[in-house]
C-alpha cells in the first residue's frame, strides 16, 4: 500500500527561462481511503504555460492521466485509467464524487490497445478542446479559405490544422524545425514554413499570393506581425497564445 506521494512544488517564481532551481521535489503523507475515495498513481502529467501565474511555494497544478491503485468506489475499480486535475504528484487520494479544480471530477477514460492514454492530455483533452472550440466558434471558417497556424506542430496548432483540412481550407503551418515541418505535412497541412530557416513573408506570398483569411496565432511577436501584414480585408485573427514572449522578462508573465 502506497502511503507517501512525491510532490513537485514551485520554489521560486519564473524569471526568463525556467530553471531547475524553480522546482523542488517534496514528499507528502497520503490519507487513508474513505468511502468513494480512490488512490491514483500518475502515468502522465501535463505541462502548460499557465504554470507561470502561480506563486512560489505552491504545488504545481495541471491535469494528469493516472491509474487507480486502490479503490473504495465500485465505479472506479483497481486498474481503471482516469484523467483528473491532481497536479504534479506521483500519487493522490481523491473522492470521486467531489468536483476538482476548474469544476471537474475524476473522469474515467477508455484504455485502448495501441493508443497512448497521453492523448487525454493532448488532442482528446484541454488542448484539443481549445483547438476545436476556438476554430469552429471564433474563426468562422469557410471551405476554400486560407488559414495560417503558428506553432503548428504544438498540441493546439496541430489539431487546428487538421480541423481546417476537414473543413476544406488551405492550411499553412509555421514551425521551428524541418522535423516539425515534416510532421505537420504528414498530418495533412498543405504548406509548412520553418521560421528558423525560411523567410516567412516570401513563403506566405508563394503559398497564398492573394493573402490570408484566418490567422490562428499561438506565438505573438515578429511572426505574428508578419502574418498580420498578409491578412485580407475582413480576415480573422484569433489570439490563442504568445509563446515567443513567455520567457521574456520584459513581457507580462500572465499572458
Amino acid at each position: 500500500m502506497v502511503t507517501m506521494a512525491k510532490v513537485w512544488r514551485l520554489s521560486d517564481s519564473f524569471h526568463g527561462l525556467p530553471r531547475v532551481e524553480n522546482f523542488v521535489l517534496t514528499e507528502e503523507e497520503l490519507p487513508s481511503l474513505s468511502s468513494k475515495d480512490v488512490l491514483i498513481g500518475a502515468v502522465y502529467l501535463s505541462l502548460d504555460p499557465y504554470f507561470r501565474v502561480f506563486s512560489s511555494g505552491k504545488n504545481l497544478p495541471g491535469e494528469q492521466v493516472g491509474r487507480v491503485l486502490d479503490s473504495k468506489s465500485a465505479e472506479y475499480p483497481v486498474g481503471s485509467l482516469v484523467c483528473v486535475h491532481a497536479g504534479w504528484r506521483s500519487h493522490s487520494v481523491i473522492n470521486v464524487t467531489k468536483p476538482r479544480s476548474y469544476g471537474t471530477k475524476v473522469v474515467k477514460i477508455v484504455d485502448v490497445s495501441g493508443v497512448s492514454p497521453s492523448l487525454w492530455l493532448g488532442a482528446a483533452g484541454m488542448p484539443g478542446v481549445t483547438a476545436f472550440m476556438a476554430f469552429h466558434n471564433k474563426c468562422h471558417p469557410k471551405p476554400g479559405e486560407v488559414i495560417v497556424v503558428s506553432s503548428a506542430a504544438g498540441a493546439v496548432g496541430s489539431v487546428v490544422g487538421q480541423l481546417a483540412k476537414l473543413k476544406g481550407l488551405t492550411v499553412i503551418g509555421i514551425a521551428g524545425s524541418n522535423e516539425k515541418c515534416q510532421y505537420i505535412k504528414d498530418l495533412g497541412f498543405d504548406h509548412a514554413i520553418n521560421y528558423k530557416m525560411d523567410d516567412i513573408s516570401s513563403s506566405l506570398d508563394t503559398a497564398s499570393p492573394s493573402g490570408v483569411d484566418i490567422y490562428f496565432d499561438n506565438v505573438g511577436g515578429n511572426i505574428s506581425n508578419t502574418v498580420n501584414s498578409k491578412m485580407k480585408s475582413h480576415g480573422r485573427v484569433l489570439d490563442c497564445g504568445s509563446i515567443s514572449t513567455y520567457n521574456d522578462d520584459s513581457a507580462s508573465q500572465g499572458h
